[in-house]
């Protein structure tokens, strides 16, 4: 179900750190997900540095509640770093940190009925294309957003999650 293409030589290497309790599966999804975001965005930095943070249902929402100011466990929380460092520096770049819980991952995908990784899937390329300045606050973004979201999805051969 989930197809992780194969990494030109035009882009990366780059070096993912995901750190958390998890299963050695999920973690090599994020990973591979998170190379795919950057490719179909053409960021061919070889230097990015990514933070990648499994966290349980109560670490999870005592950093929603700090971070978010909302209550409970949540499935992501992506904290960008400026995206214009792409751009304008040759140092090591900081995208940014993403913070994931897999139980709720695992249990939104159960009431959503879908695959448990094709979730995973959705849930880190909407959380990366954050990290890189992608925003859906208004209807524009969220189309554009979801665009970007469904074409990647495509390519790692996971059906669109939203209703046409």
């Amino acid at each position: 179900m989930l197809t992780i293409p194969p990494i030109s030589r035009n882009f990366g290497p780059w070096e993912f750190k995901c750190i958390g309790l998890g299963p050695k599966t999920v973690k090599s999804i994020i990973e591979e997900v998170s190379k795919t975001v950057l490719v179909h965005e053409r960021i061919k930095k070889q230097d990015i540095c990514l933070e990648l943070f499994l966290k349980d249902e109560i670490e999870m929402a005592e950093l929603n509640k700090k971070l978010m100011q909302k209550e409970g466990p949540c499935d992501t929380i992506s904290l960008p770093i400026d995206n214009q460092t792409l751009k304008t520096h040759d140092s090591p770049t900081l995208l940014g940190t993403i913070f994931l819980c897999w139980p709720v991952i695992k249990e939104d995908a159960a009431s959503l009925q879908r695959n448990e990784l094709a979730h995973l899937a959705h849930i880190v390329v909407h959380s990366m294309l954050h990290l890189l300045g992608y925003e859906h606050e208004t209807p524009e973004q969220a189309k554009s957003m979801e665009s970007k979201e469904i074409n990647i999805l495509s390519k790692l051969g996971v059906p669109s999650p939203y209703k046409l």
